[in-house]
């Protein structure tokens, strides 16, 4: 049998993010968006080296993947 999710008073809104930046542009996304004002749940995160034609004059830049959910009260 499947386990019941706990009953919670915030309703979910699932977002799908994709990020470029150096690693300090990331850390501060990611600090923006823990304290943001919503509560922000990660489902899924994937960091890798970015590439394309931005990352061709950039070596340093990042792609960072996110499976979100912003957290509200209906």
């Amino acid at each position: 049998a499947q386990a019941k999710a706990a009953k919670t008073p915030f309703v979910g809104v699932a977002f799908n993010l994709n990020v470029t930046g150096t690693y300090p542009q990331m850390l501060d996304f990611l600090g923006r968006l823990e304290n943001g004002q919503h509560f922000a749940r990660v489902l899924n995160a994937r960091f890798s080296k970015a590439t394309g034609a931005a990352a061709s004059n950039n070596p340093d830049l990042l792609s960072l993947t996110l499976n979100i959910e912003l957290l509200g009260q209906p």
